[in-house]
């Protein structure tokens, strides 16, 4: 019997990871290669926001990418995201875009940045693996913080600012 897999010895080989997009454009991630701690902190940050783990294992999957609900920016786009949530079995749409505005380590793209940050102000959201992010893309956290009504809902969750937690004498 002859074993038909192939096994690549080299270490985060970015040439053969294309993939296949409708229409037969080729789109291809940034790298392949992620650091483990950055993902040990990200998935940290998601399970203090309250995903469960059947959330966090779906969160993965499109972080390191689901080309085939990317558009050719490599953005989930906004007309996606029903699909999206019906093929992670989510119950609804409102659901899987809740979820994700809690999840850190993803960019958004808004609709109107003078709104509040909600779903249905959300325009696309991407990957860092994917997509570079622009400049007008990122959002200053205070700035996101006071768009939202009397700031309540609003969670820091990104996991690159190391905060020194002081505790308050009552």
């Amino acid at each position: 019997m002859k074993n038909n897999t192939t096994i690549h010895t080299s270490k985060c080989s970015d040439s053969d990871s294309g993939y296949q997009v409708a229409g037969g454009y080729t789109i291809q991630p940034l790298t392949t290669c992620i650091d483990i701690n950055t993902e040990r902190r990200l998935i940290a940050s998601w399970h203090t926001s309250g995903l469960s783990d059947v959330q966090i294992r779906k969160m993965l999957m499109l972080y390191f990418g689901e080309p085939a609900w990317m558009n050719l920016q490599k953005l989930y786009d906004c007309n996606r995201f029903s699909q999206i949530a019906t093929g992670l079995r989510f119950r609804s749409r409102q659901e899987f875009v809740e979820l994700l505005l809690r999840c850190a380590g993803f960019g958004f793209i808004w609709k109107n940045k003078e709104e509040p940050h909600t779903g249905k102000n959300l325009l696309a959201f991407y990957t860092p693996i994917w997509h570079v992010c622009d400049e007008t893309d990122m959002v200053n956290e205070q700035d996101s913080g006071e768009n939202l009504q009397d700031n309540l809902g609003y969670i820091n969750n990104n996991i690159y600012i190391i905060r020194k937690i002081i505790k308050r004498k009552i």
